[in-house]
């Protein structure tokens, strides 16, 4: 004999009752503040209909007590947001009594800053020497202000073309890339400042895989290498490469470095 089927639960929402009155007077008899605006917006009520006043007053009287209302709200709102899209700045005294709050929060909960992945500085190896020179002082800004929270290293992106330079052939056929020459130069020039200057504040700059110069493993090893300062490491992101070949090879590349300990002692690394 066939089992009866089974009913089954519906699926369709149930909709919701809306609160009762009752409840709504609860909550207004509960809030003295709700009777004293209901009592204001009352008073050109009772002005026009037990007084005789001007309807067409009242009416700009509302109109402007909204406009007044709203100029209030945007003076308040828009130097919140002016400030809120402003990029951290720690060189200002507002910045550094921040960090050292942060600090200080870090040494009560017995926390460590490590490493700082930093996306601030930017233009490092720009052509433009305006431009790099001042990413490399922000930088240098950011730097105090790891020292300030103990971190040992801090990420800084090669910046440049989001895709690095390709070769291109030359008179004699062969490929030459004499453009990306002259982003590696800058990079160098600019990292050598950079852990110079870590060096004085005790904290390390690191080089990430970030696409343009970075992403190619050959590119970080020839920067470190050139820069020659203990104070300038790679931190590799393993999952950022462009295919599984620069994965497993450029992390060869690492190990065959020179100061493979110092290499090693990247972001990823360390946090294993």
């Amino acid at each position: 004999m066939a089992k009866p089927q089974e009913k089954t639960g519906s699926t369709a929402l149930r909709p919701i009752a809306p609160p009762p009155l009752s409840q709504h007077l609860r909550e207004l008899t509960s809030r003295p503040g709700a009777w004293a605006i209901l009592a204001r917006n009352l008073i050109p009520v009772v002005g026009i209909y037990g007084f005789g006043w001007s309807a067409a007053l009242a009416v700009f009287n509302y109109w402007f007590d909204g406009l007044t209302a709203l100029a209030a709200i945007a003076a308040a709102l828009i130097p919140r947001a002016l400030r809120e899209t402003q990029e951290f700045d720690p060189s200002t005294t507002s910045s550094k009594k921040w960090l050292e709050k942060m600090a200080n929060a870090q040494a009560k909960a017995g926390v460590f800053c490590h490493h700082i992945s930093n996306n601030a500085p930017r233009d490092i190896c720009e052509l433009d020497t305006v431009k790099r020179k001042a990413g490399v002082e922000v930088a240098k800004k950011w730097l105090d202000g790891a020292a300030v929270l103990g971190a040992k290293s801090m990420r800084v992106n090669s910046g440049g073309p989001r895709i690095a330079p390709w070769p291109e052939a030359n008179a004699t056929g062969y490929p030459k890339n004499p453009q990306i020459e002259q982003y590696l130069d800058n990079c160098i020039e600019s990292f050598k400042e950079m852990a110079d200057y870590g060096a004085k504040v005790g904290v390390k700059v690191t080089l990430e895989n970030h696409w343009g110069l970075t992403a190619n493993p050959i590119n970080i090893r020839i920067i470190i290498e050139e820069v020659n300062n203990v104070f300038c490491e790679a931190s590799p992101d393993f999952c950022n490469w462009e295919h599984e070949y620069m994965l497993f090879n450029g992390l060869k590349l690492y190990e065959e470095g020179k100061r493979n300990e110092s290499l090693f002692r990247g972001r990823v690394l360390t946090s294993l």
